[in-house]
């Protein structure tokens, strides 16, 4: 009862004037976004050569992704991914071992990087791996986004964000793994 009535209780005048402030910086912010040119059929990356990658850029936290992934590194795949009930880290780095069990990746390639929104970027991959001793190649999107600690999108480059990975990526890759050793490939 008595968190029920802290829920329902009206927000402070300080916490409502600290509200519309980061309304007002998040709509400067996003009123003074522009896209970077789109950057397609090219190779703007590859496993173990990343040296100019731009830091903090959206593609550098790719590479950073996809290192983890060919390592198996399944922590930092969770550190990185977007988790929406914000599972313990260790949580999700056991669900990501198990539902990748004999998925690996050997090798990638950033081909191409589009920023659609102030808060999110497509990077194109060209990804090779195995898949229960079924050799693989796909070209791939993976969505990130520039979120605060709780996901919540914030216009590039605004204090308190960084970029995360949708789930959906791992997802896909993980799909096209089935699909292909269904299909004989």
């Amino acid at each position: 009862i008595e968190k029920a009535a802290k829920d329902q209780q009206p927000p402070s005048f300080r916490e409502l004037s600290e509200g519309l402030r980061r309304n007002a910086e998040l709509k400067q912010a996003i009123s003074s976004w522009e896209a970077r040119p789109d950057r397609s059929d090219e190779e703007i990356a590859k496993r173990g050569g990343v040296a100019s990658i731009e830091a903090g850029s959206p593609e550098a936290v790719a590479c950073q992704y996809l290192e983890a992934l060919c390592a198996r590194n399944y922590g930092e795949l969770a550190k990185m991914t977007v988790d929406y009930p914000k599972r313990s880290i260790g949580y999700r780095a056991g669900r990501l071992r198990d539902d990748l069990n004999g998925f690996t990746v050997a090798d990638w390639t950033i081909t191409g990087v589009r920023d659609t929104a102030p808060a999110t970027s497509l990077v194109s991959l060209r990804l090779a791996g195995e898949f229960g001793g079924d050799a693989w190649n796909v070209d791939e999107e993976m969505r990130l986004i520039y979120a605060d600690e709780d996901y919540n999108g914030l216009a590039r480059g605004q204090s308190g964000g960084t970029w995360v990975v949708m789930p959906n990526f791992l997802t896909n890759l993980w799909a096209m793994g089935v699909r292909s050793r269904e299909n004989g490939r």
